[in-house]
């Protein structure tokens, strides 16, 4: 993560805390865009490391089930134990999951 990156996280108000496992981390939602049907945001994760998230989202899922599904795979990322900085995630549609 960039100076510039830092800033602008530091400057945005947290979006709230979500607990992996033992752990908790502060998420900020840097960004959140609409492009054709899909949604892309991007969310930092602080606690004993910083993480940025982009998340992309098909069109078709509805809001309510959206945040559900994108604080559910960022758990997920977070659990993993993946230590990359930077990550992206790509939601299917729910059309495209499986029953």
């Amino acid at each position: 993560m960039g100076r510039d990156d830092e800033r602008e996280m530091l400057a945005a108000m947290p979006s709230g805390t979500l607990r992996a496992g033992e752990r908790a981390w502060r998420l900020y939602v840097l960004e959140a865009r609409r492009v054709d049907r899909d949604w892309f945001m991007q969310v930092a994760a602080v606690g004993r490391q910083t993480h940025t998230i982009d998340v992309r989202v098909r069109g078709d899922s509805p809001h309510s089930v959206t945040a559900q599904r994108v604080l559910s795979a960022i758990s997920d990322w977070l659990l993993s134990g993946d230590a990359r900085d930077e990550v992206f995630l790509e939601l299917p549609g729910i059309s495209e999951q499986p029953c």
